[in-house]
């Protein structure tokens, strides 16, 4: 009876431990507005947005970046625009690295909404010492007005989660070690 009573404590605490870790928060490194409701950024063909920040370099932890705002097309032609979102950072060689761009329609008029899954989002597999993103108006329709956050979070397991996952592996092998036959 104890030894399936360990079982499922050890299962418990290890389905515990892998929810919390999959969802891992961590140390909040920036928060940069970029616009605000009554002053927006306004980007227009050929004159990009692009802002750089200096970072805390990390190589043991990844790097999540993430634009959340919204884009309103303001064409006085009625047309509909598209706008390109990357992110770019110092690579660990001193160069330059580059995420692809994510493209989205901007009806005119009509605020887009980037948050949650439409956020363009990019995670570099280590904490680099700047990042930056650039926002470009690839037209036809422009002005395009943005109002949102450039987020960059260095992904560090928080201590209660790597606690409970070294719970869950010492319940694990609590319970194995129980069920040896005694000679």
């Amino acid at each position: 009876m104890y030894a399936s009573f360990g079982k499922v404590a050890a299962l418990v605490c290890f389905l515990l431990a892998a929810t919390f870790s999959s969802s891992v928060s961590g140390q909040l490194i920036g928060i940069e507005p970029i616009g605000d409701p009554s002053a927006p950024v306004i980007i227009v063909p050929g004159q990009p947005f692009e802002q750089f920040y200096p970072n805390v370099f990390d190589l043991d932890h990844p790097k999540k970046l993430t634009f959340e705002g919204v884009i309103i097309n303001d064409d006085p032609n009625n047309r509909p625009g598209e706008v390109a979102i990357w992110f770019d950072w110092l690579d660990i060689m001193g160069g330059i690295s580059t995420s692809p761009p994510v493209v989205h329609t901007i009806v005119p008029g009509v605020p887009t909404d980037l948050f949650g899954p439409s956020a363009p989002m990019w995670i570099i597999p280590y904490c680099p010492p700047q990042v930056s993103i650039h926002i470009e108006a690839l037209g036809p329709g422009f002005p395009l007005a943005v109002n949102g956050v450039f987020i960059h979070e260095c992904l560090i397991p928080e201590p209660a989660t790597v606690g409970l996952g070294t719970l869950g592996f010492a319940c694990f092998f609590a319970a194995l070690r129980r069920r040896r036959p005694v000679c």
